[in-house]
């Protein structure tokens, strides 16, 4: 029994101690979920469903909260950091052939709330982004991204403010089914810049060198586009995502600590709502398991208000080739623009793609659309009117062949001839 009540003493005044070992790194690592915190959204579903947008200018807003834990590990206390996270931004788009660009910029701010077991603390962070997404007709996109983020602690030891510098690159594509059901893999990584860190409680001082973060995240989202009133889509997405922060001798009390490596398993919602020509409304949720820092839970919600000209491009206009002769060729021409004029005049009525347009005129299943059925009052009337133009000009004809023969005929005839063999007198051998 004494044993007993003496092993509980000991490890009662020893756990204060150990504990005091932990609040140096355990604070590293909350800077850590800090930074993670501006690099854990893929690039493209953080801003909306891009390549819907009819429009070139576009203004974003997004607010983000999580919360990020982390268990009580061998070198780690347990610890909690709840953050709210607003963002606003700006693009431009652009319309290169076969898709559209985007470059924009954005401005985040994120008041974080930090329990450190035993220790409370809080921060706030900035951060400012260059951005730069490109998307194809095919539903291929390629975002990069530029960054920099400063991280402003409060009651943490000593206070450091840390800094970081980065890229991040993403690409996916979104795969369609069945006109409505889609799955759209993605791959990003981010790689960045944080000068040294130096961290100090009491007695003991942790210092690391220049470290290099690296945030790799890969898997994909299955969802569903629903049509109507309004637009838009649903998706399920799962996603294994690590970071890695790599210290560059990093020391404790000249004992050695270990690099920072987490991998976890992300599940996240997210819907896209085309509420009107000039506004788009998103949001999801999230949470991730089985990695040494983890979300526990996290909610965001985005809008963005589109504004300017369209995007998109008038197909250029096909005439006869300059010449007055009716050729079968300059003919075929001449349709081919009176149907893309078509085409775009649908697209422009309807904010839809080139691609969806052809799904509409093609696809058996919804001939009875509204949009396909206006289109076809219009192609019927356009075929009327070609109809009764060309039955004027049969009928025309048909009188002058019925009448070649009468004097005022032939009278027209001798003058077109005369006129026809004196102007190639006169280029042969110039005027009188």
């Amino acid at each position: 029994m004494i044993n007993k009540r003496f092993l509980f003493a000991l490890s009662l005044l020893l756990t204060p101690l150990l504990a005091q070992d932990k609040i140096l790194p355990t604070s590293l690592n909350a800077l850590y979920n800090l930074f993670y915190l501006h690099n854990q959204e893929a690039l493209n579903s953080s801003r909306g469903d891009l390549k819907s947008y009819p429009l070139k200018e576009s203004f974003w807003l997004r607010a983000n909260f999580t919360q990020q834990a982390n268990a009580n590990t061998p070198t780690l206390l347990s610890s909690t950091t709840q953050s709210l996270l607003a963002q606003a931004g700006y693009d431009h788009a652009f319309t290169p052939k076969g898709g559209k660009n985007f470059l924009g910029f954005s401005l985040s701010y994120a008041y974080s709330w930090i329990d450190l077991s035993s220790q409370k603390a809080v921060a706030n962070s900035l951060s400012i982004a260059l951005y730069d997404s490109y998307v194809a007709n095919n539903h291929f996109y390629i975002d990069s991204s530029l960054f920099y983020t400063l991280l402003l602690p409060s009651n943490l030891p000593s206070n450091p403010l840390a800094h970081h510098l980065g890229a991040s690159f993403e690409i996916g594509q979104k795969f369609i089914f069945s006109s409505i059901l889609f799955f759209q893999p993605l791959l990003k990584t981010s790689i960045g810049f944080i000068p040294s860190l130096t961290l100090t409680s009491n007695s003991s001082t942790l210092t690391t060198q220049n470290s290099i973060p690296l945030f790799l995240k890969s898997g994909g989202y299955f969802g569903v586009d629903f049509f109507g009133g309004v637009r838009g889509d649903v998706r399920l997405g799962a996603f294994f995502d690590s970071d890695f922060f790599f210290l560059s001798s990093p020391k404790l009390n000249q004992t050695q600590l270990s690099s920072r490596e987490s991998y976890r398993l992300e599940l996240e919602f997210a819907t896209n709502i085309h509420a009107s020509k000039n506004f788009r409304l998103y949001f999801g949720a999230k949470t991730s398991f089985f990695g040494e820092s983890n979300i526990t839970y996290g909610a965001n919600l985005g809008m963005r208000f589109l504004f300017g000209g369209s995007t998109y491009q008038q197909p250029p206009k096909r005439g006869y080739g300059g010449s007055d002769t009716r050729t079968m060729k300059a003919i075929q021409q001449n349709l081919r623009y009176e149907g893309d004029v078509s085409i775009a005049r649908v697209e422009e009525r309807t904010h839809l793609t080139e691609e969806q347009v052809e799904e509409k005129y093609t696809t058996q299943a919804k001939r009875n659309s509204p949009y396909v059925q206006d289109d076809i009052k219009y192609a019927k009337r356009q075929r009327y009117l070609r109809e009764s133009s060309q039955w004027i000009d049969i009928k025309k004809n048909e009188e002058n062949y019925q009448n070649r023969n009468t004097p005022q005929m032939q009278v027209r005839d001798i003058g077109v001839i005369r006129d026809y063999h004196k102007r190639e007198l006169e280029r042969k051998y110039g005027k009188d």
